[in-house]
């Protein structure tokens, strides 16, 4: 076999891997704000309403939170309270009832990674925090309504932000179970004007620390995009 041969077989095998390591993430933005300006980011409150959009277990929260923290950090940006964040970071997880279970406090709560300073205490299933509805308890909804009343939340408008890939508004996310999506919303108005999504590829066998490696992983990849925009 010719020395050319094998390097063909070789760079093949490599973009095979880093395809099926390394999913694309999606992204959409909005072309006017200037990226280049945040120096801060921070999160809403666990005692905002805004929580009560997609109940999910504080371990899932502080995996989530943990990875996006450790990603923007490593992007020279500072965590800030939300009234000084030049910014505020939201995500969801796009899922069927049952897929989430995996990080729920089973998996060892409190052990090497508390909760997050300042956690609210989550409410019930059927209590309500707002008495327009919009921060209705998903556990009452199906994934596809709850997916809207959190893109309403963040104010979402697809056609207002540009897709990386095509730079056409019109283009699209692809809104897959079992993927997340990380949003950069502008506190004041709270509208989003940057969104990524990624599929996990979290399998129901994976333990609670393989499920959390993946997180970390598409975090990074995603917010990864953020440092192009910038």
């Amino acid at each position: 076999m010719s020395i050319r041969l094998l390097i063909v077989i070789a760079s093949f095998s490599l973009m095979l891997f880093g395809c099926s390591s390394k999913p694309d993430a999606e992204v959409k933005y909005q072309a006017r704000f200037d990226f280049s300006t945040i120096e801060s980011y921070g999160f809403f409150a666990r005692s905002d309403n805004f929580y009560e959009i997609q109940s999910l277990g504080h371990v899932t929260r502080n995996g989530v939170e943990m990875a996006i923290e450790s990603a923007l950090d490593g992007q020279g940006l500072t965590l800030n309270p939300t009234e000084t964040a030049d910014i505020v970071v939201t995500y969801f997880w796009v899922k069927e009832a049952a897929g989430l279970e995996l990080l729920r406090e089973k998996a060892q709560q409190g052990k090497g990674r508390g909760q997050r300073q300042g956690n609210g205490e989550r409410r019930g299933k059927g209590e309500r925090q707002s008495s327009s509805g919009m921060f209705k308890p998903s556990g009452l909804e199906s994934p596809q309504q709850a997916l809207k009343r959190y893109n309403r939340a963040v104010n979402y408008c697809s056609y207002c932000l540009i897709h990386s890939e095509s730079g056409e508004k019109s283009d699209g996310l692809s809104y897959e179970n079992g993927s997340l999506i990380v949003d950069i919303v502008k506190p004041n108005s709270r509208r989003s004007i940057w969104r990524a999504i990624q599929h996990l590829g979290i399998d129901p066998k994976d333990t609670s620390l393989e499920a959390n490696d993946k997180i970390i992983a598409a975090v990074n990849n995603m917010l990864g995009q953020l440092s192009f925009s910038r």
